[in-house]
């Protein structure tokens, strides 16, 4: 991949080098770079600079790869090195790919080549990577080149003994069966690859160290490139000894290969920066527990390495002169400096001192270490010091640092070249120059952190002075070597700061003087050095002497200059205000300061006049530069922007906006400078403000001299290519000036004077605006838009298309950049200050302006016009209407002034003959017989537009601006209040002349807006809370107003009459409050309700606002709830007469109302919206609930059902009908055969068909209409007998739209109670009287706790009353007591329970053949079952002798088995199968081959462990006095025999599931696996929950003893299950931990059973017996006793179990 190349910014020298070397022929390149040894150039920033030679290395490296020509491939890694070296930031490389293909290469050598190169990319803090394929993929192969033998090996080789000379065998690759023909997955190839190249070495006898020191290496950047918390947690269970680091240790210790060793530290180096950087991730835990090990294992070794860098002829052993070495141990410790979260720094003083060991033995030559080692030990220094100074201090550090840097500093200043001792090459001069400028970093920071007393001795100070530091520095100052200034200016500025009498000696000894001199020739350029240069100044200048010499020279000018070229991503708004804060105490102390400063500001804008504009990212920095820098100085003083004014710099600022150079982004660059005119003081806006304007009238005539007048829209296409440019340049002038005006308006008082001349420019740019829109909707249509035919009008318009500026050319964006600007400017211009008193001169002009502003809006109004059909034309107009609103209504920015204005201006007028236009256009459009979308959706934006624009009028969110109030009082108005009257009555005006909900047929979102400004000038936009009309008139009966009886009600959101009355007499103050003012309106609410109603056919869509808007009427109003009801009904009924050709309700209605109603088809969807406002009503007004039942409306919605056919039930109607049904029925009608017949045929309708009928809300309003009827049970039993169940549990669910979130369907309490049959019921009953009558109960306190139960079936609540309850009278009270004796239950029982049943074995089958989706599946239906038997443990009964037949995927047929075994064998563990591929064990869909996800099975077993339980676990009950006790235990023991007899046959056949498997190799058939994995799946979820101590008979602990008797046990099992698993598989682990979980889990119960018993001798002798050898029958007394005395026990003394379990 190419680097893209930009302009070279690098020294002559280094460009030269790069042409010569990119100019040369392949080979005489070859031979130059494999002689270059070292860079000799500048430090680089980034790699821009040699882009072009990273561009042919880059060529070069894949044509060497391909070739594999590893002598060249050798050449170009090490060069690579070596200039990647050189640069800070390498996030520029661009070979990445081509080091992931010599990663696949069979030679080692050249793997750790690009190992090596990789470190160097992973190095430094500016480099970062983002992270896309080609990092993955180098994540993935450093993870397997790393973990080498350890990988698919079951007996990986040790680091050592890869390392030694002993012989190895070939590394096996374990992933398959010898003879499988699977090939290997390609998550395994790089893994093959590997271990093929490395046993190739091992055959071939080579030398192994390389692979040694790429695994290393190949570890260390895995660790350093921060891996994903999955890879990471993988690598460390795969390599676990890598963090014990024994073997790493040794590698230190004994003499091995120097790339071996700096390899061993880097991977230390970064196993410490792992544990850092993911201190706060999820895998923390696992990681910081291993970082004090790591550190107690290493300190000794790192200190010991340290002191022998730095004592001499001290290093055991000589592989550690490498410079490799040295760096790698130099990169470890400052990985340890850096370490925030250390757990200790005792080491840092050991280190520090070794550091200084360093610097002093290299000063005096008693060690040879390069300025490179030198100064990275130099760096180390500057983080560690503040916490070591007290050895810094001892080790006398900065006397060893200033004996050093002098003498760098006098070596360097005299020019004298260094060479390496070891190589003879010269020392690079950068190289020397990073040196100085660390130890002078050192020595800052000692400075600073010497003593934080301020009563100190400044010893410190003396010992700079006394050794020479300072007249080195001046030395260096007279020779100009400005690389070190920077620094060298730090101390000297911290020296001044802490001891301000030293200025008068460096006055004396010429330092000061020797640096401002050599200023005079050269500034650095960096912004850094210019803050601390103005601070040297500031703090300089408090010295008379310091102020004298400041005052002979030109620093100040010649400092502000410089900072136009500094680079602005440094140059930041805090350093700006730093230098002038500095500039500010400078001109207190030198007054003639001011002048240098104005003179360098406009040397420094001319300069910019100059500059080279052929570059103009370069140009565009030093605006920024210049703009931030002039902010930060004009506010110094008011004499500096006087003088920079009065010399010219405006004219000079302007004629900058003149240059033409062309934008590089959406952004303009130069508003950085119109951002300084946000400090001038008011006196000085006038001024400026009147320039500009004059400048921007020429300048609109100059746009006009090319494009001509505007009185016409123009086609910009028609221009030449050089005025089109020419044009470019002047808008983008233009809205430069525009910028400036828009900061200007932000101090108003300012443009008083030129007011008048202002608004011909308002007048100017808002034709210029329109011409921009013209032009810029032009360019999308040609550019962008393709146009194609829909086949409907109403469609939500897509404002995207007019509003993103994604995928639009330069022009477009630079034309909405200019009208976002005239945007801005308009807004900024209303922002009119209000004052006090007389009329004075800014509220002349305000009104002035504001009447101007809304004229020129008015006049755009009128401007749309639809001038042809075309959608360019259409677009065109949305856009300006667009503008006119982000101009008149944006909230952030509009005033009442200007809205007032723009209405008095006649501007809603022509937006009402605007609407008309639209009005008409559309309907022209709708006639069309092709509809052109882009046309269609264009008026569609249009249409939503319009309404925004009506409801932002009326809604009035402008009224709360400050802004304009003087100018609203000036026209008349008192307050903002009145502005919006008059606004919205003249909005009202508005509508009704453009027949406002007529056009609801063509945009629904207009008639969504124009009812939501009808709610609000009604006054209906608040929430009404439902009063209840009866209770009202109870309250006016009684003498009080409806409006505070409605208050009341309201305010105690209630119907209670008691309460109501309360709260008027806490409240006296509402009796006396005049009646509430009507909606200042001339809609009344009387005739709005008929508004909406007849609009209902136009926009059926929005019914839920009509409904909305006909509640709080009828809710404010219950007198017309008749009229609205008899209104809906009628409607309803020519609708129903119209579609399903049923006449009864309009014959019915007929002549009651009269409708309005527009001339308009019928359709589903209005049937539907008139239905739905129905069901809104019915719910909030108990008043027109009452009108809608008395109008029999429940039998006409049962025959609009009965009478639709196929096609007719699918349209979105038919939920509003149940649920209307379901709310009548709820209210109190009855339900009826009828209706339950009706949902029963509604159910075969859609099963029978091939298009389905119910979508899923349909299906929910149906089941919720089934639930309320079925709570009759005559009507439950009549929809079982009918077949209805059979009929619902097999409907098919359509297909949902991805976006559409699923709907919570209430199945469970609808399939509940059609279990409760009367035998359910009665028994359920009688259970819930005895628990509740525990305490003294009255007749009527128990009637009032049952009253459910009463109203559901009369009659099986008097059974189960008289066969559990006894009614006797004690004094004057009746009581509810429990009976002494109970007679068997003999009511009816219903099957809907084995149809359950079997409909789960109907849904397995269907789910292991067919893709088809149900309603019902077989894990929800498990789920619910699993509710019913915990509720109702008697129906087990009805399932433990039911036979299902159930599909076997093994024959391929259906057999009839029990239910428990169906489940146990087929249903649970087949619902998916489990496939073994390329190693790993899969889930699969049976009926789709489909991945399934884990968390889907997990569900899956969830819901089976739940139905598992709920059928054998007994249910815990409350304990009762003993004069109930044997009709209780009664009822309690019959409830738990189904479940002691449903969980013998559960152990049985979950036994024999196991065993079976085991009679074959269980393990490679997809059957066995599936049903063991199941098997244990469940054992373990029920087992798992630990029981209570103390130690009770809980139904897990009868479950491990049924599991571990010798009879029963299947331990045994287990470890037979256990030989069966194939080690061969990847996964095989997984099953192998599922089995022993069980294993353990079993065997830590039987060991409580065994050595914790209380009669262990029992235990030891006999077996336990959980259950009789005979099967429970109902008159089973034995089992009956056990029973009762597992209950009725608790005191018995048992020993509890461990906690563990």
């Amino acid at each position: 991949m190419k680097i893209v190349e930009t302009e070279f910014l690098g020294s002559e020298a280094l460009k030269n080098w790069l042409g010569s070397l990119v100019d040369m022929g392949d080979s005489e390149f070859f031979i130059t770079i494999s002689q270059i040894q070292q860079w000799d150039f500048e430090d680089l920033k980034d790699l821009s600079p040699i882009s072009s030679l990273l561009n042919r290395i880059d060529s070069l490296l894949v044509t060497s790869t391909s070739m594999k020509n590893y002598s060249n491939l050798a050449i170009l890694l090490d060069f690579s090195c070596l200039l990647l070296s050189s640069s800070l930031s390498k996030s520029l490389y661009n070979s990445l790919e081509e080091l992931n293909q010599i990663l696949d290469l069979d030679n080692w050598d050249l793997i750790f080549k690009a190992l090596c190169l990789i470190k160097i990319l992973t190095s430094g803090k500016a480099t970062k990577f983002a992270k896309d394929q080609k990092l993955t993929t180098l994540m993935h192969k450093l993870f397997v080149i790393g973990l080498g033998s350890h990988l698919n090996n079951p007996r990986p080789i040790s680091l050592q003994d890869l390392a030694s000379d002993i012989h190895l065998d070939i590394i096996p690759f374990q992933f398959k069966h010898e003879f499988s023909s699977d090939p290997v997955p390609e998550s395994l190839q790089y893994i093959l690859l590997n271990r093929t190249r490395t046993n190739s070495t091992l055959l071939n006898n080579t030398s192994r160290i390389p692979i040694v020191s790429c695994q290393l290496q190949a570890l260390s950047l895995f660790l350093r490139l921060s891996p994903e918390a999955s890879l990471l947690q993988e690598f460390c269970k795969t390599l676990p000894e890598i963090w014990l680091l024994p073997s790493l240790a040794d590698f230190i210790r004994m003499p091995t290969s120097i790339e071996i060793q700096f390899s061993v530290l880097d991977l230390v180096s970064n196993i410490l920066f792992l544990l850092e950087s993911t201190r706060h991730d999820a895998f923390h835990s696992q990681l910081a527990s291993l970082s004090e090990e790591l550190f107690s294992t290493w300190n000794n070794i790192i200190l010991s390495l340290l002191r022998d860098l730095a004592m001499p002829q001290a290093s055991i052993l000589p592989s550690f002169s490498s410079p490799e070495i040295i760096s790698s141990i130099l990169d470890l410790v400052s990985v340890i400096s850096d370490c925030k979260h250390r757990s200790d720094t005792l080491n840092l003083p050991a280190i520090t001192c070794s550091l200084l060991c360093i610097i002093k033995n290299s000063t005096e030559g008693l060690l040879l270490y390069s300025p490179t080692i030198l100064n990275r030990a130099a760096k180390i220094l500057c983080d560690i010091i503040p916490n070591a100074m007290e050895m810094f201090k001892e080790a006398e550090g900065m006397q060893s640092v200033i004996k050093m840097v002098v003498l760098e500093i006098k070596s360097y200043s005299n020019d004298v070249d260094l060479y390496d001792d070891k190589t003879g090459l010269k020392i690079n001069l950068a190289v020397r120059v990073n040196l100085i400028r660390s130890l002078l970093r050192i020595i800052k920071i000692a400075l600073s952190k010497w003593d934080q007393f301020p009563s100190s001795s400044n010893t410190e100070i003396q010992i700079i002075m006394d050794t020479g530091l300072i007249d080195a520095i001046s030395y260096m100052f007279t020779k100009r070597k400005y690389e070190i200034y920077e620094e060298a200016l730090v101390i000297i500025t911290q020296i001044i700061n802490e001891l301000p009498a030293l200025i008068e000696d460096l006055v004396n000894n010429k330092t000061i003087t020797n640096l401002l001199e050599s200023l005079e020739e050269n500034i650095p350029n960096s912004s850094r050095f210019v803050d601390i240069l103005a601070r040297f100044l500031c703090i300089t200048a408090f010295n008379m002497d310091g102020a004298r010499v400041i005052e002979r020279y030109k620093t100040v000018s010649k400092l502000l200059v410089v900072l136009g070229n500094t680079d602005p991503t440094l140059f930041s708004s805090n350093t700006a205000a730093n230098i002038s804060e500095s500039l500010q105490e400078l001109v207190n102390s030198v007054p003639s300061v001011v002048g240098d400063i104005i003179e360098g500001s406009l040397m420094l804008i001319n300069s910019l006049k100059l500059s080279d504009i052929s570059i103009p990212s370069m140009f565009f920095q030093k605006v920024s530069n210049i703009g931030r820098l002039f902010g930060s100085i004009f506010t110094i003083s008011p004499e500096i922007i006087n003088g920079f004014m009065g010399k010219g710099g405006l004219n000079s600022i302007l004629d900058i906006f003149k240059m033409r150079v062309m934008l590089k982004s959406d952004v303009n660059e130069f508003y950085a400078l119109t951002s300084c005119f946000k400090s001038l003081p008011p006196s000085i806006v006038a001024q400026v403000f009147n320039k500009v304007i004059q400048t921007i009238s020429l300048h609109v005539k100059k746009i006009q001299d090319i494009t001509g007048p505007w009185n016409e829209i123009k086609d910009f296409m028609l221009l030449s290519e050089n005025m089109t440019k020419e044009l470019m340049f002047l808008l983008v002038e233009g809205d430069c000036y525009l910028e400036t005006i828009r900061i200007l308006l932000q101090n108003w008082t300012g443009i008083t004077g030129a007011y008048k001349e202002f608004i011909d420019v308002l007048m100017s740019i808002s034709v210029l605006q329109r011409v921009l829109i013209a032009e810029q909707a032009r360019l999308m249509c040609k550019n962008k838009v393709q146009d194609k035919e829909t086949d409907k009008f109403d469609v939500p318009g897509d404002n995207g298309i007019i509003e993103t500026t994604e995928g639009k050319s330069f022009e477009e964006n630079l034309y909405f950049a200019c009208q976002f600007t005239i945007r801005k400017v308009f807004r900024s211009a209303m922002r009119i200050p209000n004052n006090r008193g007389r009329l004075s001169i800014n509220e002349e002009a305000g009104l002035a302006i504001s009447k101007a502003v809304g004229n020129i809006l008015t006049q755009n109004i009128k401007a749309l016009i639809f001038e042809n059909c075309s959608y360019e034309n259409t677009y065109t107009l949305a856009m300006q209407l667009s503008d006119i609103m982000n101009i008149l209504l944006y909230e952030q920015g509009t005033t009442p002034a200007l809205v007032l204005q723009f209405v008095l201006q006649g501007g809603t007028e022509a937006f009402a003959d605007f609407l008309l236009q639209l009005k008409k256009h559309s309907y022209q459009v709708c006639s069309s017989m092709n509809l052109s979308y882009h046309i269609v959706n264009s008026l569609q934006i249009l249409w939503t537009l319009s309404g925004k624009f009506l409801e932002s009028l009326v809604l009035g969110k402008y009224i709360n601006s400050n802004f304009g109030l003087s100018v609203v009082r000036n026209l008349g108005y008192n307050n903002t209040k009145e502005v919006l009257v008059k606004i919205q009555l003249i909005v009202l005006e508005c509508l009704k002349k453009i027949n406002y909900l007529e056009s609801g047929g063509l945009s629904t979102n207009f008639a969504k807006s124009v009812l939501e400004v009808l709610k609000y000038v009604c006054n209906l936009a608040k929430d009404t809370v439902a009063v209840d009309p009866k209770t009202v008139k109870v309250l006016v009966d009684m003498g009080f107003n409806a409006q505070v009886a409605r208050v009341a009600l309201t305010e105690t959101r209630s119907t209670d009459l008691e309460m109501a009355m309360e709260w008027i007499f806490a409240h006296p103050e509402v009796l006396n409050s005049p009646p509430e003012a009507e909606p200042l309106s001339n809609i009344s609410v009387d005739s709005l309700h008929l508004i909406v109603i007849n609009a209902i056919p136009s926009i059926p869509s929005l019914s839920s606002i009509i409904g909305d808007i006909l509640i709080k009427v009828s809710l404010t109003n219950e007198n017309i709830n008749e009229e609205i009801s008899l209104s809906l009904l009628t409607l309803t009924g020519k609708l129903a007469s119209e579609l399903l050709k049923d006449t009864n309700l309009m014959e019915v209605m007929m002549d009651m109302v009269q409708l309005n109603l527009p001339d308009i088809p019928g359709s589903f969807e209005q049937l539907g919206a008139c239905l739905r406002i129905i069901q809104m009503l019915c719910i909030k007004n108990s008043g027109i609930l009452e009108i809608i039942r008395d109008n029999y409306f429940s039998t006409h919605i049962t025959n609009f059902i009965n009478n639709a056919n196929l096609d007719q039930l699918k349209a979105n109607w038919i939920s509003y009908a149940f649920s209307l049904l379901d709310i009548l029925v709820k209210s109190g009608e009855l339900g009826s055969e009828e209706m339950v017949m009706t949902i029963i045929n509604v159910l075969k309708s859609h099963n029978s068909s091939q298009a389905l009928v119910l979508r899923e809300q349909d299906m929910a309003s149906l089941l919720n209409l089934l639930v309320t009827l079925t709570f009759t049970p005559s009507l439950g039993r009549f929809f079982l007998t009918e077949g209805g169940l059979q009929a619902l549990l097999q409907c098919k669910k359509p297909l949902q739209s991805p976006t559409s979130k699923p709907l919570t369907l209430p199945w469970l309490e609808l399939l509940k109670q059609l279990c409760e049959d009367p035998y359910t019921l009665q028994t359920s009953y009688e259970l819930s009287f005895l628990q509740v009558l525990n305490k003294k109960t009255t007749l009527d306190s128990f009637l009032k706790t049952f009253n459910t139960q009463a109203i559901r079936s009369k009659e099986i609540f008097l059974i189960a009353f008289t066969n559990s309850c006894q009614v006797i009278q004690k004094s004057e009270e009746i009581l509810v007591e429990k009976k002494r004796t109970h007679s068997q239950t003999t009511a009816e029982k219903w099957e809907t329970i084995q149809i359950l049943a079997k409909s789960i074995g109907d849904l397995f089958n269907l789910e292991q053949k067919s893709h088809e989706i149900l309603f019902m599946n077989s894990e929800k239906l498990i789920s619910i079952l699993s509710d019913i038997f915990t509720s109702y443990p008697l129906l087990i009964y009805e399932v433990l002798s039911l036979q299902l037949d159930i599909y076997d995927p093994i024959s391929g047929q259906n057999s009839k088995k029990s239910f428990i075994k169906s489940l146990v064998k087929n249903i649970f563990p087949l619902r998916y199968t489990v496939k073994i591929s390329e190693g790993k064990l899969n889930l699969i869909d049976p009926a789709s081959g489909a991945l399934v996800p884990s968390s889907v099975y997990q569900n899956w077993i969830k819901a089976g462990v739940k139905l598992i339980r709920a059928i054998t676990f007994k249910q815990a009950y409350k304990q009762h006095e003993p004069l109930s006790l044997d009709i209780y235990n009664e009822l309690m023991i019959n409830n738990s025999k189904p479940i002691m007899k449903a969980r013998k046959k559960f152990l049985k056949e979950i036994k024999e599931c196991i065993s079976e498997q085991l009679k074959t190799n269980w393990f490679n058939n997809s059957v066995s696996l599936c049903q063991i994995r199941t098997s244990t799946t469940l054992l373990i979820y029920l087992l798992r929950e630990p029981p209570k101590a103390p130690f009770i008979n809980s139904s897990c602990v009868e479950f491990a003893k049924a599991l571990t008797t010798e009879s029963t046990s299947v331990l045994l099992l287990l470890t037979e299950t256990i030989k069966g698993v194939d080690p061969m598989i990847r996964r095989a682990g997984s099953v192998y931990n599922l089995v022993l979980a069980l294993f353990e889990l079993l065997v830590k119960y039987h060991l409580n059973f065994v050595l914790k018993m209380q009669k262990p001798q029992e235990a030891v002798d006999g077996t336990w017996q959980i259950y009789p050898g005979y099967d429970f029958v109902e008159d089973s007394n034995s089992e009956a006793v056990e029973v009762q005395n597992e209950e009725s026990s608790p005191s018995s003394e048992i020993v509890p179990i461990d906690e563990d379990l």
